[in-house]
């Protein structure tokens, strides 16, 4: 029987299902106390993605690019000292004090242990990269694997000389590109595979030389949908290409044919028993966004290899099994509560930045170790009795079962993901105890000048330009590299910040919510992330295969 409850943040009523019940008592865990949304914005208030800085390492005094700000109050170690033998996690080991609550106990250890600088491995000339690793060549990177000359994206898989991208594997020379697989020189192009020298087209596959195109399959030289030779094509691509003002009005073009042409309810490729969108190769994935091979999970997000697991968020969580409740890792087993720890974590609870452990509960950095709770070593049987007495104390106090509370997060709110999925004001973070950050990154302090909309004139001599942004009004830069770009793809220079673009961009996306609407064709209910008020003509799948392939 399926049970209603009352969110414990927003107050907002909330389902846990017999499924769900059925997980919870097999990983020995309360139902939550809070709605999947609420439980994603706290895993998502843990996680800093898009703010760099300029720090002081605070073992070998050398500066470094962190994902912490000057200030935080914990030290900070650059990667190759945090992973050296130089210290040891466990010399920061303290007893559990059953007279507090653990959170309290908790954050007090995450001031003293050091914490990795940033996550950035394997990479080179990658300084300013989070959360990724094996590039060359990147800059301004979230979530990049695989990847060369890649700058100002995210979520990119062996991706080649690719600005403003998200979500785009094994692509090369895209720009402005979201959601694509496979493509070669396209521009502002979503939802595309193994498409080829093309602008402005929307769920298009084995496309070449098309503009404007949406849900084509195998097609050339087409602009709206419509046939045209290869003359006519050229010649009207050439009054889109160098301008601005004419890429403005390409989008509203663009946009209002889209609106005209049939969406499918939601992407789900190879996948069964499925709900969310953007699902790949799953069974069984309910409520989940942005997953490949996914198998008996709920609630997962930008998640990659899982088998029973709930509440999961961060980009690469490899071939893990029976997870509850993490943000951030890989490799994982029977793992709950769990902060950016990955790489053969197993049966470890409550842990932040540990790595390559097993029978952890409760620590911060612990590497290549076992049998720790609050960075203390136990023999195993005691170990094993004080963690089943930690969690009878924690039941009492009403924590065990939830994840890490605002005020263990290590960056403010407003510098997390959490303020992009969950924006709140200050005050209201206020109103709810949640922790705010006042850094600011410094502002470029070069000369302000105004570059040329033409790509073509600009001095080739020009390192970098820093320029306005026309929405933010705020200075930003333009390196050589992207430079090079434009004048290699023959675009303008954008007069918006690699932020505003990136915000921009999320917009397209659909929301991480699902609707109950009709389709649009055959009239049968469906599930979407179309909301009902949306103007898109959304198809069943079945429809929509029809449509496109007829």
């Amino acid at each position: 029987m399926t049970t209603h409850s009352t969110c414990a943040f927003c107050e907002c009523a909330f389902e846990i299902f017999d499924e769900d019940k059925l997980f919870y008592q097999r990983i020995g865990v309360p139902p939550p106390k809070y709605c999947p949304d609420d439980r994603q914005r706290r895993r998502a208030a843990a996680r800093n993605e898009r703010n760099f800085y300029r720090r002081t390492c605070d073992a070998t005094g050398k500066e470094i690019i962190s994902m912490y700000s000057p200030g935080k109050p914990y030290p900070v170690y650059e990667q190759i000292f945090w992973w050296s033998d130089e210290w040891d996690p466990t010399d920061y080991g303290r007893p559990f004090d059953f007279n507090r609550s653990f959170f309290e106990q908790f954050h007090a250890l995450q001031k003293v242990v050091p914490r990795l600088a940033i996550y950035n491995y394997n990479s080179e000339n990658s300084y300013y990269t989070a959360y990724s690793g094996e590039n060359k060549n990147c800059f301004m990177g979230i979530d990049l694997g695989g990847c060369e000359d890649v700058y100002y994206s995210n979520w990119l898989i062996k991706s080649k000389n690719c600005i403003d991208c998200s979500y785009t594997y094994s692509s090369e020379l895209c720009y402005q590109c979201l959601y694509c697989e496979n493509c070669f020189n396209a521009d502002f192009c979503q939802e595309c595979e193994n498409c080829t020298d093309s602008m402005f087209c929307y769920d298009c596959k084995n496309c070449r030389n098309c503009f404007g195109c949406v849900g084509l399959r195998n097609k050339e030289f087409h602009i709206f949908n419509k046939p045209v030779g290869k003359t006519e094509y050229t010649g009207f691509l050439e009054q889109y290409r160098y301008s601005l003002i004419q890429q403005e009005k390409a989008w509203r073009l663009f946009e209002e044919f889209r609106l005209t042409q049939p969406h499918r309810s939601a992407v789900m490729i190879d996948s069964e028993n499925c709900s969310g969108d953007y699902i790949y190769h799953s069974k069984n994935a309910k409520n989940c966004f942005d997953a490949v091979r996914l198998w008996d999970c709920r609630y997962c997000y930008n998640s990659l290899d899982i088998k029973d697991g709930y509440d999961c968020y961060q980009p690469g969580l490899v071939q893990s099994e029976l997870v509850y409740e993490v943000h951030g890792g890989n490799t994982l087993f029977n793992t709950k509560f769990i902060l950016t720890s990955s790489r053969g974590l197993t049966d470890c609870e409550y842990c932040d930045q540990c790595f390559y452990s097993q029978d952890l509960f409760g620590c911060i950095g612990i590497k290549r170790n076992r049998f720790c709770i609050f960075n203390k070593v136990y023999p195993e049987d005691e170990y094993h009795d004080l963690k089943n007495r930690i969690i009878e104390h924690m039941k009492k106090t009403g924590e065990y079962g939830e994840f890490f509370p605002f005020f263990c997060s290590p960056f403010g709110y407003n510098e997390s993901k959490a303020q992009e999925y969950f924006p709140i004001t200050r005050e209201e973070a206020g109103a709810k105890n949640i922790p705010w950050s006042d850094y600011r990154a410094p502002l470029p302090t070069d000369e302000i000048t105004e570059p040329s909309d033409d790509i073509r004139a600009v001095d080739d001599k020009i390192i970098e330009k820093i320029i306005v942004c026309a929405v933010s009004q705020k200075p930003f830069r333009l390196i050589k590299q992207e430079l090079d770009f434009y004048r290699q793809k023959r675009l303008p220079i954008p007069k918006k910040s690699p932020q505003v673009r990136y915000e921009e961009r999320m917009l397209r996306r659909r929301p991480r919510k699902l609707f109950k609407r009709i389709c649009s064709k055959c009239e049968l209910p469906i599930q979407t992330t179309y909301s009902p008020e949306q103007r898109e003509i959304v198809f069943c799948e079945k429809c929509y295969l029809q449509s496109v392939y007829q």
